[in-house]
């Protein structure tokens, strides 16, 4: 009897582990598989195995890399551009929110549309444009300022040069985090300020800007978070002009930019960069629990809109100079570069599409654009479909919230260039998965890699809101899971998922740090063939340029057919 109890107690079990209801945690699980995976293969590939005679991380070598000032320096200047960029944004965002939202400035429906078109620039694209507008060299305004005054403007090949891109480049997330908490903020608060004497400028830095602080410290923190794994910017603007050098950059020198590729220090690196990065993460998990501390919104309050008298046409002014720098200045400096007949003719007025003609004359480029789309939107149906099943996890099993909150959130440790490295090592180790070296497979992982915490939450946001009652509901009515799952539950959260794609499917054309590791002959990206050509020859930035304003258009046309056309916006999801 006892047997046959045990029988029937393994077989229900069976069954029960077969009903489709658990096929979310399923999918969870194998991501988790594949994503441990990677982790095990970056630290085994590169400690414990070589490549060719190369040896792998050994104590000397440890102590070698880990105590010189190189490493010091390296690390000094991820952490400074990291930092700088984010409160570049986090109060730039803050002024042109509360501008935007709380006074009567002119125009301030279209500079709340403006703010978003920075989206549509891939960070490759923006590095191009500001090299043509501020190099010391070829910059048009350096080359003004230094014809009309006789000095240089502003170095963009320096520290301070991507500190600034990168913290200009961060308004359009910076106004969509500090948005909802400026409409939020009491105005009883600042009209005590107004009450008390100060004056509209006295109570924006003495009680609004405090009462912002959760939204620019979460602003703060995920630029930082960003500038931390960015690739282009540092190597567009520091290290291959400027000596400037991050973890992203130097791994890549240290694996292509050296004539033998060192993977074991590669690995050193990434160690130490993973290390940086969960610091970011833990520091902005911790605060941002503790933002209840700074509730504000009260019943029956309204929202106040400052009169500006004479000074809002100063505030017109600061919004299209934060605009401008987040937009306007690198578009229009990889315009008028991509029509240039040659580098240094930018005030000759002579324009041509002669650097159009020779881009499209390159061979690859169709196989090239191709990829690009295809790794894209293959990146994009699985991260909507990923991350659909792991927010499913999180909200409606009890007993696994913790696993769906887990693998939403530690992808974030690992800057993109080392998701590269690790995935390379992957591929190499498993048996009978080398083949698919030189294949838009690695790349896709990586770049679903990277997607997937934000497309994650995006998914949530929507799940959070759907009762269970309606699941029960659907059960009681005789609908199996999958069929609830199919008619009830993704109808519900269709913004969200359709949002999810379409910032992967963005983002995933625009990465260069997460693919420049993995890239062949064979699977090459727009991104990575328009920074072979930059480091190749540096006389074919027209080209360049010409190459980046097409990517640009394909990303922006993406974009808007969207917003016009599609089920949603973009901006819901950026």
């Amino acid at each position: 009897m006892s047997l046959e109890r045990d029988e029937r107690t393994v077989r229900s079990r069976a069954v029960e582990l077969a009903n489709p209801r658990w096929i979310p945690l399923y999918v969870t699980l194998l991501f988790l598989g594949i994503f441990l995976a990677t982790v095990v293969a970056l630290f085994a590939g590169s400690t414990i195995f070589g490549v060719g005679n190369q040896e792998g991380i050994t104590l000397e070598l440890a102590r070698e890399v880990l105590l010189s000032w190189e490493l010091a320096r390296i690390v000094f200047d991820t952490v400074a551009i990291g930092v700088g960029a984010g409160a570049i944004s986090a109060f730039i965002g803050a002024v042109y929110a509360w501008l935007v939202i709380r006074t009567d400035m002119p125009f301030k429906r279209a500079f709340r549309v403006m703010v978003i078109l920075p989206l549509s620039m891939p960070f490759i694209v923006k590095g191009i444009g500001w090299i043509s507008v501020l190099s010391p060299q070829i910059g048009i305004v350096n080359v003004f300022f230094k014809n009309t005054f006789g000095f240089v403007l502003f170095d963009i090949y320096s520290l301070w040069g991507i500190i600034m891109a990168i913290g200009f480049g961060g308004l359009p997330l910076a106004f969509l985090i500090t948005e909802p908490a400026v409409r939020s903020i009491d105005p009883s608060l600042e009209e005590g300020s107004r009450i008390a004497g100060r004056g509209l400028l006295g109570t924006f830095f003495r009680v609004t800007l405090p009462l912002l602080f959760p939204a620019m410290f979460s602003t703060f923190m995920l630029v930082l978070i960003f500038a931390l794994g960015n690739f282009d910017y540092p190597f567009l603007l520091g290290s291959a002009q400027g000596g400037i050098d991050t973890l992203a950059t130097e791994i890549f020198q240290v694996v292509r930019g050296s004539p033998v590729p060192k993977y074991n220090v590669a690995g050193l690196y990434s160690i130490v960069y993973v290390l940086i990065a969960f610091v970011a993460i833990t520091v902005y998990w911790v605060t941002t629990r503790k933002t209840h501390k700074y509730q504000t919104v009260s019943g029956g309050s309204r929202q106040t809109v400052h009169q500006l008298g004479k000074w809002k046409y100063l505030a017109v002014a600061i919004c299209l100079f934060l605009w401008g720098m987040s937009f306007i200045a690198p578009f229009a400096g990889m315009l008028f570069m991509s029509l240039t007949p040659r580098i240094g003719a930018l005030f000759s007025l002579e324009f041509t599409l002669a650097n159009y003609a020779q881009l499209f004359s390159i061979p690859t480029l169709r196989s090239v654009v191709v990829n690009t789309v295809a790794a894209g939107f293959v990146a994009g149906l699985l991260t909507a479909l990923f991350a659909t099943f792991i927010a499913y996890t999180s909200l409606k099993y009890d007993r696994f919230t913790g696993l769906g909150d887990y693998v939403s959130t530690i992808p974030l440790g690992f800057p993109p260039i080392v998701y590269g490295l690790a995935i390379f090592w992957l591929v190499l180790m498993l048996p009978g998965v080398s083949t698919l070296y030189g294949t838009l497979a690695p790349l896709v992982l990586a770049l679903v890699f990277t997607r997937l915490p934000h497309g994650t939450r995006m998914v949530t946001s929507n799940l959070i809101q759907i009762s269970d009652e309606l699941e029960e509901a659907s059960s009681i009515s005789g609908a199996s899971w999958s069929t609830t799952f199919r008619k009830v539950i993704v109808p519900l959260i269709r913004g969200g998922v359709t949002n999810t794609f379409l910032y992967s499917f963005i983002g995933s054309m625009r990465e260069l740090g997460a693919v420049v590791l993995l890239i062949t002959a064979g699977n090459n990206v727009l991104t990575n063939l328009l920074l072979q050509m930059y480091n190749q020859d540096a006389g074919a930035l027209p080209v360049v340029a010409a190459g980046s304003m097409m990517l640009f258009l394909m990303v922006l046309s993406i974009v808007l057919v969207y917003e016009f056309a599609g089920a949603g916006k973009y901006t819901a999801g950026a």
